[in-house]
C-alpha cells in the first residue's frame, strides 16, 4: 500500500472509527496483555508481552482508521442481507480462488475452527451463535449472488440457486432452535460445501467466505486480513514500508488531497507537496475513492504515474516506490523568537517514543514550550502512544485498558526531567483519532497539556491482529477498549479541545515541510492559538 497508508477518510468520519484500512497504521502489542499464539485444541494459549515484543505475529492496535459503521456488531443488530454487499468489499476473489485450488476441505475447516476459537475467547462482546450463522448465510448469498464469485469458482447458474434454495430452508430451521451451536455451523458450511461437490466448482470456498463473514461483521472495526496485506502490516509495525512516502487523506465526494510527504522519498524528491489533490493514478479516476478501494489499484505497482492537480494547476508525475524508512516524529523546529519548539506525530509505531526521546535531547536546554501536533493522526500502537504520554508525566494514570476479562491500568513512571518540566500544547481535529486521543488525553486529564483544536474523532476501541494457520492470512477483531484516566468513555464523544478553533481552514497539511514562522504570517488559526499559550 502507498501513495500510502491511508490516515483516515473523510466518508468514514461518523461519529465514531480508520487505518483499513486505512492507514492501517500499525498497533502493536499492549504492553503486558496477555495476546494469542497460534491456536491448537480448544483453548488458545497465552503470552505476555514486553515493550518492544511481538507475540507470535499478532498485533494489538488501537486503531486502524475509522470504518464506516454497517450497522452489524453481533451485540446490538440483526444482520442485513443488502449490508453485506458493501462489506464485501475486503474480499479479493482472484486470491481466493488461487488459495482454495489447493487446500482441501479438512484444512479449510481447520482455519474457519481457528478464527471461530480466537472470535469466541478474544472479542470483547459475547456473541450469540445463531446470530453469527445467519450472518454467515447471509453473506454467503451475498457472494453467490456476484458475477466475479460465479466466474472464479465456475458457479453454474443452475448450481448457484440450488444453493440459494438450501440456504433459504436452513435459515426456516434455524428460526424454531433457541441456541445454536459451533457444531451447528460447521454442519451447514460441510453441507454447502457438498452441494458444490458434484461439479468443476471448488468445495472449500464456501468455508473461507464464511471465516471473512464471521471477521467483517462483528463491528465497523473487525476484518479479514489478506496474507500480502498482513505482510505489509507487519513491516509497517516495525518501521519500514514499500511505497512513495506519502500519507492520504480519502475524501467523500472529492478526490483524496497529500496531506504529508516522507523526508528523502521518491514523493519528495519527485516535487509532490502536502496539499496537492490526486485526480489519477495510472489513468485510475480518483473521485470518491476510499482506502480500501485504492489498494485494489495500487497492489504490487512498483511504478506509478500520478496526475495532480495544485491550485489551477494540473501536474503529471512517475514514480517508482521503493522501501522507506517511516518516521512517525516529523517537522521538529525550533520556532524563531520563542522558547517553544515544534513537531508532528504522523503516527504512534514501534519506535515513536525512542524518535520522541531523540528529538528532545536535541533541543537547547532553554526551551520551554513543546507544540505537539496531532492533526490527522488516526493512531497507531497503543503501548507507544502510552510509552510517549509516560515521557511527559511523573506520575497519574496514562489509561485503562479494558478486555472482556481483564482491567488493566498503566500508571506513569517517567524520569526525564526535560519533558516532565516542559509546558506541553497539543493540536487535533475531528481526524485526531484512537490511540492518538489516547496520548492527548493522558496529558489533558492530568493537566501536563492544554490541548488545541477542534473535538477529536472519538474511537475507544482497539483491534488486535491474529495470523490464521496454513498461510490464510489474518483476522483483526476488536479485543478491548480503553479508558483515559477519569474512566469516562471518549467512545463517540471523542476529546473536547481546552481551546477552540473556529477557522480550520487551515489544515494539517499547511503545517507540513514548512516553516512555522511562515504559517503564522498567513494566519494560521491553530498556530496563533499555541502560541498564545507557551510561556
Amino acid at each position: 500500500m502507498s501513495l500510502e497508508k491511508a490516515k483516515i477518510t473523510k466518508s468514514h468520519y461518523l461519529p465514531t472509527l480508520i487505518p483499513g484500512s486505512l492507514i492501517l497504521i500499525l498497533t502493536i502489542i499492549l504492553t503486558g496483555l496477555p495476546l494469542t499464539e497460534t491456536l491448537s485444541g480448544n483453548s488458545p494459549a497465552t503470552c505476555t508481552t514486553t515493550q518492544q515484543d511481538l507475540c507470535n505475529s499478532n498485533h494489538s492496535f488501537g486503531d486502524t482508521a475509522p470504518q464506516v459503521d454497517m450497522g452489524n456488531d453481533f451485540s446490538e443488530n440483526k444482520p442485513d442481507e443488502h449490508a453485506f454487499v458493501s462489506i464485501r468489499k475486503h474480499e479479493h476473489h482472484r486470491y481466493l480462488s488461487q488459495f482454495t485450488r489447493d487446500l482441501g476441505r479438512d484444512d479449510a475447516l481447520g482455519i474457519f475452527q481457528h478464527a471461530w476459537q480466537v472470535v469466541n475467547y478474544y472479542y470483547y462482546n459475547d456473541i450469540s451463535g445463531k446470530l453469527m450463522l445467519e450472518t454467515i448465510a447471509c453473506s454467503l448469498q451475498s457472494a453467490i449472488n456476484e458475477p466475479e464469485l460465479r466466474r472464479n469458482y465456475n458457479l453454474t447458474t443452475t448450481e448457484a440457486d440450488l444453493l440459494t434454495e438450501y440456504i433459504a430452508r436452513e435459515k426456516t430451521a434455524w428460526q424454531e432452535k433457541e441456541i445454536v451451536s459451533y457444531n451447528d455451523i460447521v454442519r451447514f458450511l460441510i453441507n454447502i460445501s457438498d452441494q458444490c461437490s458434484g461439479s468443476a466448482t471448488n468445495t472449500t470456498w464456501p468455508i473461507l467466505e464464511s471465516v471473512i463473514s464471521l471477521c467483517n461483521n462483528l463491528d465497523q472495526y473487525s476484518r479479514y486480513i489478506e496474507p500480502d496485506e498482513y505482510a505489509d502490516i507487519e513491516s509497517s509495525a516495525n518501521g519500514i514500508y514499500f511505497g512513495l512516502g506519502t500519507d492520504l487523506l480519502f475524501r467523500q465526494d472529492d478526490y483524496p488531497v497529500i496531506y504529508d510527504i516522507l523526508s528523502g522519498s521518491p514523493a519528495e524528491k519527485a516535487g509532490l507537496k502536502p496539499g496537492d489533490i490526486v485526480l489519477t493514478v495510472d489513468n485510475n479516476p480518483l473521485y470518491n475513492i476510499q482506502s480500501d478501494e485504492f489498494d485494489l489499484i495500487d497492489k504490487d505497482k512498483r511504478e506509478m504515474a500520478i496526475s495532480i492537480k495544485r491550485g489551477c494547476d494540473l501536474l503529471d508525475f512517475s514514480l517508482n516506490k521503493r522501501e522507506l524508512e517511516n518516521k512517525t516524529v516529523r517537522n521538529s523546529q525550533i520556532i524563531p523568537g520563542t522558547k517553544a519548539a515544534f513537531l508532528r506525530f504522523s503516527a504512534f509505531d514501534k519506535y515513536s517514543r525512542y524518535e520522541l526521546e531523540t528529538v528532545l535531547q536535541q533541543y537547547p536546554d532553554d526551551i520551554e514550550n513543546l507544540i505537539i501536533d496531532l492533526r490527522d493522526n488516526s493512531g497507531g500502537i497503543v503501548s507507544s502512544a502510552i510509552d510517549c504520554a509516560d515521557l511527559f508525566l511523573e506520575k497519574g494514570i496514562i489509561a485503562s485498558l479494558v478486555s472482556s476479562t481483564t482491567t488493566r491500568k498503566y500508571i506513569a513512571s517517567a524520569d526525564n526531567k526535560k519533558s516532565e518540566s516542559i509546558t506541553v500544547i497539543i493540536l487535533v481535529n475531528e481526524f485526531t483519532a484512537s490511540a492518538a486521543e489516547l496520548f492527548t488525553a493522558a496529558l489533558q486529564e492530568n493537566n501536563r497539556a492544554t490541548v488545541v483544536g477542534t473535538r477529536t474523532f472519538g474511537k475507544a476501541e482497539i483491534q488486535t491482529i491474529y495470523n490464521l494457520k496454513h498461510n490464510a492470512g489474518a483476522i483483526m477483531i476488536t479485543s478491548a477498549q480503553y479508558l483515559p484516566p477519569s474512566s469516562v468513555s471518549i467512545k463517540q464523544k471523542g476529546i473536547i479541545p481546552d481551546i477552540a478553533v473556529n477557522n480550520t481552514e487551515n489544515h494539517a497539511f499547511d503545517l507540513s515541510n514548512e516553516c512555522i514562522t511562515d504559517q503564522i504570517a498567513k494566519d494560521n488559526s491553530y498556530m496563533k492559538l499555541a502560541l498564545s499559550c507557551i510561556k
